[in-house]
């Protein structure tokens, strides 16, 4: 696993919240694949197509919550904020995000409506909902690493060992 991947994926949102480009953190063609439930699906190319995201809504913000690393994958559960253009419609809401990472570049981009596709789009369990009052908000911050990488999954009929931390 890596932790170079995940500090990438900060950086990109660290810069998109300090109002700066990321463009150094994004291969100029990466690839952005919008689900088929979006308006728009499919996969577009290049980094341009994030500022489209802005013609929708006139204050958009996204708040990651939590970085999962999953080797050439980073997996963000995030809450994107803003109000339509036009219509004036607030949202708040979560969105799943699976950036993959190439020599210290995302090179593609996955959104989905929730964390729990991000997740079970990388393979990994869906993780538990928190406890009331933990968590971020609650003044503790989301452990990027408790979830078990790839290798460390339980095959098909097997239990995890019991205190290995890994969630059934």
């Amino acid at each position: 696993m890596s932790r170079e991947n995940v500090e990438v994926v900060r950086s990109i949102y660290s810069a998109w919240e300090r109002g700066v480009s990321a463009r150094e953190f994004i291969d100029a063609d990466v690839e952005y694949v919008n689900p088929s439930y979006a308006v728009e699906p499919g996969v577009r190319r290049g980094r341009r197509v994030f500022a489209a995201i802005r013609d929708a809504y006139d204050d958009v913000a996204i708040a990651p919550q939590q970085f999962v690393d999953v080797g050439d994958d980073v997996v963000v559960v995030a809450t994107i904020t803003g109000t339509s253009h036009g219509a004036g419609v607030p949202i708040s809401r979560e969105h799943g995000y699976v950036w993959t990472i190439r020599d210290g570049r995302a090179v593609r981009f996955q959104w989905f409506h929730s964390g729990a596709e991000a997740f079970e789009a990388v393979g990994l369990p869906v993780p538990p909902e928190p406890e009331p009052g933990s968590g971020p908000g609650s003044g503790e911050q989301a452990q990027p690493d408790e979830l078990p990488g790839p290798g460390e999954l339980p095959g098909p009929g097997e239990q995890p060992e019991p205190g290995s931390g890994e969630r059934a």
